[in-house]
């Protein structure tokens, strides 16, 4: 019964000890969000996206200087493309996302501010992929890129994937309001590795890269 008691007290410690470490905080993100085709895509305009979600950061030290910060966002993206067989394509897709980030953080300044940057991966999942669809045989306006898109006249299949994996690089300051509680201001910018549209007919693909503002509050 002793033993029990004794490791119950250090579990408790070390949870307590590890609780000053984690911050949890809330974000809200726009951003300037564009598709990347290949060859035979031609590629539209940027389009204005979303993001927010929680955001975790776990330090490695004492003093924050290092650590991982992850989280989970709910991304409103897309952007424009001109296909192949005059084929027109306005993606909106949305992502639940998954950051996995090295977090590398000053020590403040003035007991107010500091200066951090993130580098690291992000994996997303799509779960839903609307478009309007231009094409020589008519416009489909509202079109579900979650399932193969054709019309009659044209051979052109356009399908968004479930998938996305992106590198990530960003950073900004905090400013401090209390002694854990901070403003946070930004800028970070994902290079997407992954097709998240397809064209069957022609083998074409694009990938999605995004470039936003990170507004947010760490506790």
């Amino acid at each position: 019964m002793r033993k029990i008691v004794v490791l119950l007290i250090v579990a408790l410690f070390s949870f307590q000890a590890m609780a000053q470490k984690v911050r949890l905080g809330l974000h809200a993100s726009p951003q300037l969000t564009w598709l990347k085709p290949d060859r035979n895509f031609d590629k539209g305009k940027i389009r204005a996206g979303f993001e927010y979600g929680l955001i975790t950061d776990i330090a490695f030290n004492d003093d924050a200087n290092y650590g991982i910060s992850t989280g989970v966002n709910l991304s409103l993206t897309g952007g424009n493309i001109e296909g192949p067989l005059n084929t027109n394509v306005k993606a909106k897709l949305q992502y639940v996302s998954i950051p996995v980030l090295l977090k590398l953080r000053t020590n403040k300044i003035n007991d107010k501010w500091a200066v951090y940057g993130k580098f690291g991966t992000l994996a997303s999942f799509r779960y839903k992929a609307r478009g309007d669809i231009k094409t020589f045989a008519g416009t489909l306006d509202g079109a579900n890129l979650a399932k193969k898109i054709n019309t009659t006249d044209n051979p052109s299949t356009i399908k968004s994937t479930l998938f996305n994996f992106s590198l990530q690089v960003g950073g900004g300051a905090e400013y401090y309001v209390s002694d854990r509680t901070s403003i946070l201001l930004g800028l970070y910018y994902n290079h997407g590795f992954l097709a998240v549209l397809k064209e069957n007919s022609t083998g074409s693909e694009a990938t999605l890269s995004n470039l936003g503002l990170r507004m947010g509050i760490m506790f």
